[in-house]
């Protein structure tokens, strides 16, 4: 159905404490022609006291319509298969997080819908 609503997503990795899998997943992701122009500058985090400069645990992409969002969960697909154990992305988009665990088409298919939900009622 087309929907031709843009959407802001946060991407963000599960026990990556030393920020390692985010930041080869922002290159990759800068890597990707289609989405280069969507990553998001670094913000910084708003919830910790004293806490300064950028939050580099999170990347924020502004996709301009929903279709930029297969081509998004494809890009995660096909970098979490270069990892030696794939960690599980979060995708964060209007309040919904899922998680992007596997790539099984019905997963990727359900992560896809409630995503979009998300778009339909923002």
């Amino acid at each position: 159905m087309g929907e031709q609503s843009s959407m802001r997503v946060t991407l963000s990795i599960a026990g990556d404490s030393s920020g390692q899998n985010i930041a080869a997943l922002r290159d990759w992701l800068r890597n990707e022609t289609a989405l280069r122009s969507a990553l998001l500058a670094p913000q910084a985090e708003q919830e910790g006291r004293g806490h300064m400069g950028p939050s580099l645990d999170l990347i924020d992409l502004f996709l301009e319509h929903f279709e930029s969002l297969a081509s998004l969960l494809f890009t995660v697909l096909a970098w979490r298969n270069t990892r030696p154990t794939a960690p599980s992305v979060q995708i964060t988009h209007n309040g919904i997080t899922v998680t992007l665990d596997s790539a099984d088409p019905d997963a990727i298919r359900r992560v896809a819908e409630a995503l979009q939900s998300g778009t339909a009622n923002g």
